[in-house]
């Protein structure tokens, strides 16, 4: 699948045909971001207990409210704060 997107890459022959192809790349890039918060959503609650991701380690906390794209977790013993609440992308979690 790699080559042949490398192909189509090369192919291109002007800078326009190169803008309409990044249109669509990012077009299509905030679908599946919607279709991921969507799932997400739809499978966590207020009080559900979460894993969330964060770029080096897993932590554990609660959700205390749930947004369009992003919930409110308080993490305890995060960062020295005793119980920390935290705006996370609905992305970054995973029910635990």
């Amino acid at each position: 699948m790699k080559k042949s997107i490398l192909n189509a890459i090369n192919n291109v022959k002007t800078l326009d045909e190169m803008d309409d192809i990044i249109e669509l790349i990012n077009l299509k890039q905030k679908q599946l971001r919607r279709e991921a918060s969507r799932s997400a959503k739809a499978s966590l609650d207020v009080g559900s207990k979460v894993k969330i991701s964060t770029r080096d380690d897993v932590v554990n906390g609660v959700i205390v409210e749930i947004r369009r794209t992003k919930a409110v977790v308080t993490i305890p013993n995060f960062r020295g704060r005793p119980n920390g609440r935290y705006t996370v992308g609905l992305s970054q979690l995973k029910a635990a």
